[in-house]
């Protein structure tokens, strides 16, 4: 998460013209479900196809315990509109004769032991992603984080720069946390101190 940075709106339409490819329904549902919950590159990882569908998109996200930072409690959050058109396209022409038990965001590898896709790792979503970013010609630091961080800047503005509101929708245990996570327009702040 140190130095990643937020995306601006024009940057993730670039970002998402640029999954595209064999993959690029999987990988654009992955990074817009990113974008749209907030949550970790773990828990969009840990997600199974019945955490988000059963027969249709489900209106709530289902995050279990397991894949949680802490693994203290699990929870459910609104599906945005969307991450769900992203997610049905993929589910629909992708995952239609898998059991809803297997990983949403599946590897192309399989398990030796069961036979079965695995999930997608880390890393292999960290390169997919600086890929996109570096063929859309983002610069700065970027990285898997980057998605969270968007989410929480336009979270906090949203909700009209209230940080208690703000951690609850990250699910973050202290405040200080969800400060690490906004980014200030020094602008701004410039603009700020000068005016005063």
């Amino acid at each position: 998460m140190r130095g990643c940075r937020p995306l601006t709106e024009q940057e993730v339409v670039l970002v998402t013209n640029c999954l595209c490819g064999r993959h690029g329904d999987r990988n654009r549902a992955f990074f817009i479900l990113g974008l749209k919950s907030g949550l970790r590159c773990r828990e969009l990882l840990g997600l199974r196809i019945q955490d988000v569908w059963d027969e249709g998109i489900l209106e709530r996200i289902q995050v279990r315990r397991s894949t949680t930072k802490g693994k203290r409690y699990g929870f459910s959050l609104p599906m945005h509109p969307l991450a769900a058109a992203s997610l049905e396209l993929y589910i629909k022409n992708h995952c239609a004769n898998i059991p809803v038990s297997s990983p949403l965001f599946r590897s192309t590898k399989r398990d030796p032991l069961t036979g079965q896709f695995r999930a997608l790792n880390r890393s292999t979503v960290w390169r997919l992603l600086k890929a996109a970013y570096r063929t859309a010609g983002l610069k700065g630091n970027t990285g898997c984080h980057s998605m969270r961080k968007t989410y929480c800047q336009k979270v906090y503005l949203a909700l009209d720069c209230d940080l208690i509101a703000t951690q609850a929708a990250m699910h973050h245990t202290t405040i200080t946390s969800t400060l690490r996570y906004l980014s200030f327009d020094s602008g701004k702040v410039d603009a700020a101190i000068l005016s005063i």
